[in-house]
Protein backbone atom coordinates (compact mmCIF):
# COMPACT_ATOMS: atom_id res chain seq x y z
CA UNK A 1 0.00 0.00 0.00
CA UNK A 2 1.46 3.32 -0.65
CA UNK A 3 2.07 5.67 1.73
CA UNK A 4 -0.60 7.85 3.37
CA UNK A 5 -0.16 11.02 1.93
CA UNK A 6 -2.91 12.35 0.11
CA UNK A 7 -3.05 15.05 2.23
CA UNK A 8 -5.98 17.74 3.41
CA UNK A 9 -8.09 18.91 6.09
CA UNK A 10 -11.88 17.95 7.31
CA UNK A 11 -14.42 18.68 4.95
CA UNK A 12 -17.14 21.19 6.66
CA UNK A 13 -19.28 23.94 5.85
CA UNK A 14 -19.80 27.02 7.92
CA UNK A 15 -17.95 26.53 10.51
CA UNK A 16 -20.78 26.22 14.02
CA UNK A 17 -22.90 24.91 11.78
CA UNK A 18 -23.67 20.95 13.59
CA UNK A 19 -20.98 21.57 16.11
CA UNK A 20 -22.75 18.03 17.89
CA UNK A 21 -21.82 15.88 14.87
CA UNK A 22 -18.31 17.53 14.59
CA UNK A 23 -17.95 16.74 18.36
CA UNK A 24 -19.12 13.28 18.35
CA UNK A 25 -16.77 12.52 15.08
CA UNK A 26 -14.00 14.27 16.54
CA UNK A 27 -14.53 12.86 20.35
CA UNK A 28 -14.71 9.21 19.04
CA UNK A 29 -10.92 9.55 17.65
CA UNK A 30 -9.59 11.49 20.15
CA UNK A 31 -10.72 9.82 23.04
CA UNK A 32 -9.08 5.95 22.42
CA UNK A 33 -11.83 4.47 24.28
CA UNK A 34 -13.48 1.94 21.96
CA UNK A 35 -16.86 2.73 23.96
CA UNK A 36 -16.80 6.32 22.81
CA UNK A 37 -15.96 5.48 19.25
CA UNK A 38 -19.04 3.03 19.05
CA UNK A 39 -21.13 5.58 20.47
CA UNK A 40 -20.25 8.34 18.02
CA UNK A 41 -19.96 6.17 15.13
CA UNK A 42 -23.79 4.61 16.65
CA UNK A 43 -24.93 8.10 16.56
CA UNK A 44 -23.69 9.63 13.39
CA UNK A 45 -25.09 5.84 11.41
CA UNK A 46 -28.74 6.11 13.91
CA UNK A 47 -28.81 10.46 12.21
CA UNK A 48 -28.39 9.36 9.09
CA UNK A 49 -30.32 6.56 8.89
CA UNK A 50 -33.43 8.43 10.36
CA UNK A 51 -33.52 11.40 8.19
CA UNK A 52 -32.74 9.32 4.56
CA UNK A 53 -34.04 6.07 5.72
CA UNK A 54 -31.36 4.18 3.63
CA UNK A 55 -31.98 0.73 4.72
CA UNK A 56 -27.78 0.07 4.09
CA UNK A 57 -27.13 2.16 6.85
CA UNK A 58 -29.23 0.04 9.04
CA UNK A 59 -26.35 -2.46 10.84
CA UNK A 60 -26.24 -4.56 13.38
CA UNK A 61 -24.62 -3.16 16.92
CA UNK A 62 -21.55 -5.98 16.80
CA UNK A 63 -20.37 -4.19 13.84
CA UNK A 64 -20.50 -0.71 15.46
CA UNK A 65 -18.59 -2.52 17.96
CA UNK A 66 -16.09 -3.98 15.80
CA UNK A 67 -15.67 -0.96 13.37
CA UNK A 68 -15.34 1.26 16.91
CA UNK A 69 -12.13 -0.78 17.76
CA UNK A 70 -10.53 0.53 14.37
CA UNK A 71 -11.41 4.23 15.43
CA UNK A 72 -10.09 3.78 18.49
CA UNK A 73 -6.93 2.31 17.70
CA UNK A 74 -5.17 5.16 16.32
CA UNK A 75 -4.24 3.79 13.26
CA UNK A 76 -2.64 6.27 10.36
CA UNK A 77 -5.81 7.50 8.21
CA UNK A 78 -5.46 8.94 4.97
CA UNK A 79 -8.32 11.70 4.37
CA UNK A 80 -9.66 14.52 1.88
CA UNK A 81 -9.91 17.86 1.51
CA UNK A 82 -12.42 20.16 -0.18
CA UNK A 83 -10.21 23.08 0.14
CA UNK A 84 -7.01 21.31 -1.48
CA UNK A 85 -4.49 22.68 0.80
CA UNK A 86 -0.67 22.18 -0.04
CA UNK A 87 0.81 19.04 0.67
CA UNK A 88 0.62 17.61 4.13
CA UNK A 89 0.96 14.78 6.30
CA UNK A 90 -1.58 16.13 8.99
CA UNK A 91 -4.14 13.73 9.63
CA UNK A 92 -7.44 14.89 7.56
CA UNK A 93 -11.09 14.29 7.41
CA UNK A 94 -13.62 13.56 4.99
CA UNK A 95 -16.47 14.45 7.31
CA UNK A 96 -19.39 16.96 6.84
CA UNK A 97 -21.73 17.57 9.14
CA UNK A 98 -24.90 15.90 9.37
CA UNK A 99 -27.28 18.67 8.47
CA UNK A 100 -25.02 19.62 5.33
CA UNK A 101 -25.43 15.88 4.06
CA UNK A 102 -29.27 16.14 5.40
CA UNK A 103 -29.69 19.49 2.61
CA UNK A 104 -27.18 17.45 -0.18
CA UNK A 105 -29.04 14.54 0.19
CA UNK A 106 -32.55 16.53 -0.41
CA UNK A 107 -30.97 18.21 -3.56
CA UNK A 108 -30.17 15.35 -4.90
CA UNK A 109 -33.60 13.55 -4.22
CA UNK A 110 -34.48 16.54 -6.25
CA UNK A 111 -31.81 16.40 -8.74
CA UNK A 112 -32.59 12.50 -9.26
CA UNK A 113 -36.07 12.24 -8.63
CA UNK A 114 -38.34 11.13 -12.21
CA UNK A 115 -40.89 14.00 -11.90
CA UNK A 116 -38.03 16.74 -11.14
CA UNK A 117 -34.59 14.24 -12.64
CA UNK A 118 -33.57 17.18 -15.00
CA UNK A 119 -35.24 20.64 -13.24
CA UNK A 120 -33.59 23.72 -11.40
CA UNK A 121 -32.29 23.40 -8.25
CA UNK A 122 -32.68 26.25 -5.81
CA UNK A 123 -30.74 26.82 -2.60
CA UNK A 124 -30.00 28.74 0.64
CA UNK A 125 -29.14 28.79 4.06
CA UNK A 126 -30.36 31.00 7.18
CA UNK A 127 -29.10 32.04 10.31
CA UNK A 128 -28.71 28.79 11.91
CA UNK A 129 -27.11 27.00 9.23
CA UNK A 130 -29.83 25.24 7.59
CA UNK A 131 -29.67 24.44 3.93
CA UNK A 132 -33.19 24.83 2.32
CA UNK A 133 -34.01 23.60 -1.20
CA UNK A 134 -36.65 23.64 -4.09
CA UNK A 135 -37.04 22.58 -6.96
CA UNK A 136 -38.95 25.67 -8.31
CA UNK A 137 -38.96 29.06 -7.54
CA UNK A 138 -40.83 30.13 -5.01
CA UNK A 139 -41.19 34.17 -4.83
CA UNK A 140 -38.73 33.75 -1.86
CA UNK A 141 -35.61 36.48 -2.70
CA UNK A 142 -33.32 33.92 -0.65
CA UNK A 143 -33.62 31.18 -3.13
CA UNK A 144 -30.87 31.43 -5.30
CA UNK A 145 -30.26 28.71 -8.60
CA UNK A 146 -27.77 26.15 -7.47
CA UNK A 147 -27.60 23.71 -10.24
CA UNK A 148 -29.68 24.52 -13.92
CA UNK A 149 -31.53 21.76 -15.08
CA UNK A 150 -32.47 21.74 -18.91
CA UNK A 151 -35.92 19.95 -18.97
CA UNK A 152 -34.82 16.72 -20.82
CA UNK A 153 -34.61 13.11 -20.07
CA UNK A 154 -32.43 11.51 -22.82
CA UNK A 155 -28.90 11.50 -21.49
CA UNK A 156 -27.89 11.60 -25.65
CA UNK A 157 -28.91 15.03 -26.06
CA UNK A 158 -28.77 17.05 -22.53
CA UNK A 159 -26.58 20.02 -22.33
CA UNK A 160 -24.33 19.51 -25.83
CA UNK A 161 -23.14 15.80 -24.92
CA UNK A 162 -22.95 13.62 -27.74
CA UNK A 163 -23.95 9.83 -27.89
CA UNK A 164 -21.25 7.40 -26.98
CA UNK A 165 -21.33 3.98 -28.15
CA UNK A 166 -19.87 1.26 -25.87
CA UNK A 167 -16.06 0.79 -27.47
CA UNK A 168 -15.65 4.17 -27.07
CA UNK A 169 -12.05 5.07 -26.65
CA UNK A 170 -11.76 8.70 -27.59
CA UNK A 171 -9.48 10.87 -25.16
CA UNK A 172 -12.40 13.00 -25.10
CA UNK A 173 -14.29 10.95 -23.02
CA UNK A 174 -12.17 11.73 -20.18
CA UNK A 175 -12.95 15.48 -20.08
CA UNK A 176 -17.14 15.06 -21.65
CA UNK A 177 -18.49 14.92 -18.41
CA UNK A 178 -16.44 17.61 -16.48
CA UNK A 179 -19.91 19.52 -15.34
CA UNK A 180 -21.76 16.81 -14.05
CA UNK A 181 -18.74 15.99 -12.02
CA UNK A 182 -17.86 19.24 -10.80
CA UNK A 183 -21.38 19.37 -9.57
CA UNK A 184 -21.88 16.05 -7.66
CA UNK A 185 -18.37 17.47 -6.67
CA UNK A 186 -19.86 20.28 -5.08
CA UNK A 187 -23.02 19.06 -3.88
CA UNK A 188 -21.77 16.29 -2.03
CA UNK A 189 -18.91 17.87 -1.00
CA UNK A 190 -16.18 15.16 -2.18
CA UNK A 191 -12.85 16.14 -4.10
CA UNK A 192 -13.48 16.14 -7.89
CA UNK A 193 -10.08 14.02 -8.22
CA UNK A 194 -11.76 11.19 -6.18
CA UNK A 195 -14.73 11.07 -8.10
CA UNK A 196 -13.01 11.04 -11.47
CA UNK A 197 -10.44 8.32 -10.09
CA UNK A 198 -13.37 6.04 -9.23
CA UNK A 199 -14.64 6.58 -12.53
CA UNK A 200 -11.64 6.07 -14.34
CA UNK A 201 -10.74 2.62 -12.36
CA UNK A 202 -14.56 1.52 -12.22
CA UNK A 203 -15.45 2.17 -16.16
CA UNK A 204 -12.77 3.50 -18.15
CA UNK A 205 -15.43 6.45 -18.69
CA UNK A 206 -17.52 4.28 -20.67
CA UNK A 207 -21.31 5.29 -19.78
CA UNK A 208 -22.32 1.83 -21.45
CA UNK A 209 -20.14 -0.23 -19.14
CA UNK A 210 -21.44 -3.61 -17.32
CA UNK A 211 -19.33 -5.49 -15.53
CA UNK A 212 -19.97 -9.39 -15.30
CA UNK A 213 -21.65 -9.26 -11.77
CA UNK A 214 -23.76 -6.34 -13.29
CA UNK A 215 -22.47 -2.87 -11.86
CA UNK A 216 -23.82 -0.65 -14.45
CA UNK A 217 -22.33 3.32 -15.86
CA UNK A 218 -19.61 5.21 -15.33
CA UNK A 219 -19.31 4.91 -11.70
CA UNK A 220 -20.01 1.08 -12.07
CA UNK A 221 -23.51 1.28 -9.74
CA UNK A 222 -25.12 -2.34 -8.54
CA UNK A 223 -29.08 -2.33 -9.39
CA UNK A 224 -29.55 -2.16 -5.61
CA UNK A 225 -27.34 0.56 -4.45
CA UNK A 226 -28.69 2.58 -7.71
CA UNK A 227 -32.04 2.20 -6.24
CA UNK A 228 -30.91 3.40 -2.68
CA UNK A 229 -29.04 6.54 -4.21
CA UNK A 230 -32.52 6.82 -6.31
CA UNK A 231 -30.85 6.22 -9.43
CA UNK A 232 -33.66 5.23 -12.15
CA UNK A 233 -30.86 4.95 -15.07
CA UNK A 234 -27.67 3.60 -14.45
CA UNK A 235 -26.57 4.57 -17.78
CA UNK A 236 -27.77 7.67 -17.45
CA UNK A 237 -23.96 9.63 -17.11
CA UNK A 238 -25.26 12.50 -15.17
CA UNK A 239 -27.63 9.95 -12.84
CA UNK A 240 -25.07 7.43 -12.52
CA UNK A 241 -22.42 10.53 -11.68
CA UNK A 242 -24.74 11.66 -9.05
CA UNK A 243 -25.46 8.50 -7.29
CA UNK A 244 -22.05 7.07 -6.99
CA UNK A 245 -20.58 10.30 -5.77
CA UNK A 246 -23.45 10.72 -3.40
CA UNK A 247 -22.49 6.65 -2.40
CA UNK A 248 -19.03 8.30 -2.26
CA UNK A 249 -20.32 10.56 0.62
CA UNK A 250 -22.22 8.25 2.79
CA UNK A 251 -19.16 5.89 2.95
CA UNK A 252 -16.69 8.84 3.65
CA UNK A 253 -19.63 9.91 6.79
CA UNK A 254 -19.56 6.42 7.97
CA UNK A 255 -16.01 5.38 8.02
CA UNK A 256 -15.47 8.92 9.29
CA UNK A 257 -13.37 10.43 6.26
CA UNK A 258 -11.00 7.38 6.19
CA UNK A 259 -10.00 7.17 2.43
CA UNK A 260 -8.96 3.88 2.50
CA UNK A 261 -12.26 2.24 4.21
CA UNK A 262 -14.35 4.73 1.83
CA UNK A 263 -12.67 3.67 -1.18
CA UNK A 264 -12.62 0.08 0.37
CA UNK A 265 -16.61 0.56 1.08
CA UNK A 266 -17.48 1.31 -2.46
CA UNK A 267 -15.33 -2.19 -3.87
CA UNK A 268 -17.00 -4.47 -1.53
CA UNK A 269 -19.47 -2.91 0.64
CA UNK A 270 -20.12 -1.30 3.53
CA UNK A 271 -20.99 -4.67 5.49
CA UNK A 272 -17.72 -6.34 4.47
CA UNK A 273 -15.19 -3.50 5.68
CA UNK A 274 -17.18 -3.07 9.48
CA UNK A 275 -17.07 -7.01 9.57
CA UNK A 276 -13.53 -7.27 8.96
CA UNK A 277 -12.86 -4.50 10.82
CA UNK A 278 -10.80 -2.57 8.13
CA UNK A 279 -10.05 -3.01 4.28
CA UNK A 280 -10.96 -6.55 3.84
CA UNK A 281 -8.48 -9.73 3.02
CA UNK A 282 -9.34 -9.41 -0.61
CA UNK A 283 -7.36 -9.37 -3.32
CA UNK A 284 -9.45 -7.14 -5.34
CA UNK A 285 -10.51 -4.57 -3.12
CA UNK A 286 -6.75 -4.20 -2.09
CA UNK A 287 -5.87 -3.76 -5.20
CA UNK A 288 -8.76 -1.40 -6.13
CA UNK A 289 -7.84 0.92 -2.99
CA UNK A 290 -4.05 1.12 -4.39
CA UNK A 291 -5.16 2.07 -7.89
CA UNK A 292 -8.13 4.30 -6.60
CA UNK A 293 -5.59 6.43 -4.52
CA UNK A 294 -3.47 6.49 -7.52
CA UNK A 295 -5.00 7.77 -9.85
CA UNK A 296 -6.46 9.95 -7.31
CA UNK A 297 -3.06 11.65 -6.72
CA UNK A 298 -2.60 11.98 -10.33
CA UNK A 299 -5.72 13.95 -10.46
CA UNK A 300 -4.28 16.28 -8.24
CA UNK A 301 -0.99 17.07 -9.55
CA UNK A 302 -1.63 17.16 -12.85
CA UNK A 303 -3.88 19.70 -14.39
CA UNK A 304 -4.84 18.08 -17.74
CA UNK A 305 -7.13 15.61 -16.67
CA UNK A 306 -7.22 14.19 -20.10
CA UNK A 307 -2.96 13.71 -19.60
CA UNK A 308 -3.56 12.16 -15.87
CA UNK A 309 -6.26 9.54 -17.42
CA UNK A 310 -4.14 8.11 -19.87
CA UNK A 311 -2.71 4.36 -19.00
CA UNK A 312 0.96 4.90 -17.79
Amino acid sequence: MPPADLHGARLTTAPGTCSPDRASTTGARRAGSPHDAVLGMTARARSVALQFSFSFLRFHRHDFRRYGAVCASGRSQPMLNREMPAPSTSGPSLRVPLRALAAALGLAVLALHPGSALADIFTYTDADGTVHFANRPTGDARFKLYIKGDGRRSSTTRAGVTPVAPSDKSLERFSRYDAWIRQASALYQIPEELVRAVIKCESDYDPRAVSPVGAQGLMQLMPETALRMQVRDAFDARENIFGGTRYLRILANLFNGDLDLTIAGYNAGEGAVMRHGGIPPYEETQAYVTRVRTYYARYRTTRDTTVASIEP
